[in-house]
């Protein structure tokens, strides 16, 4: 996972299950899910955090949000993503380090 720098950026939480006790996995279409980017753990600004991350109707739990394209970030930043899903099937917890790049114009990030 990358991000670019000066370009909307979004996160997309695809097919979010949830196991049952006789464990089936059936989609979670009814979380709260909400997401949060930090630099040495410090909020990103640009953005009110946690942000939201709505369930796309229709969909087999595809979550998904995009952000400003002026949010704090600039090349070369590593950026801690945080995601959480809260339900009354239960809860997750997903953290990743994400670099930043800039878009060149000779295609390469």
């Amino acid at each position: 996972m990358s991000m670019l720098e000066l370009n909307t950026n979004a996160i997309r939480l695809n097919g979010l299950q949830w196991q049952d006790s006789v464990g089936a996995l059936d989609y979670d279409n009814v979380a709260t899910v909400d997401v949060t980017l930090q630099i040495d753990d410090v909020d990103v600004t640009g953005e009110t955090w946690p942000l939201n991350v709505p369930y796309i109707a229709s969909t087999d739990g595809i979550y998904y949000v995009a952000f400003s394209d002026d949010i704090g970030i600039d090349e070369g930043d590593r950026v801690t993503v945080t995601v959480n899903s809260l339900s009354v099937n239960g809860k997750g917890n997903w953290e990743e380090d994400v670099h930043v790049y800039t878009r060149r114009l000779d295609g390469n990030a």
